[in-house]
């Protein structure tokens, strides 16, 4: 089976993420690459920090008052 990244279509030969093309007819399954895994884990942990200094569970009870 062939192992395709989600983001940029690179595929898995033998530990090293290539960008080349699948066959018509080869099973794939999707994962990420290390640099686009890298990618979406910095952006998944810049999108978890609060921007000001009011934590989100703040907010949502402030908001929930309202």
């Amino acid at each position: 089976m062939t192992v395709k990244c989600c983001v940029c279509t690179k595929i898995r030969i033998d530990d090293q993420w290539l960008l080349t093309e699948t066959k018509a007819n080869e099973l794939v399954s999707h994962s990420y690459c290390p640099a686009c895994l890298d990618a979406a884990l910095a952006e998944l942990s810049a999108y978890g920090q609060p921007t000001s200094s009011t934590s989100t569970t703040q907010h949502y009870h402030q908001t929930a008052r309202v």
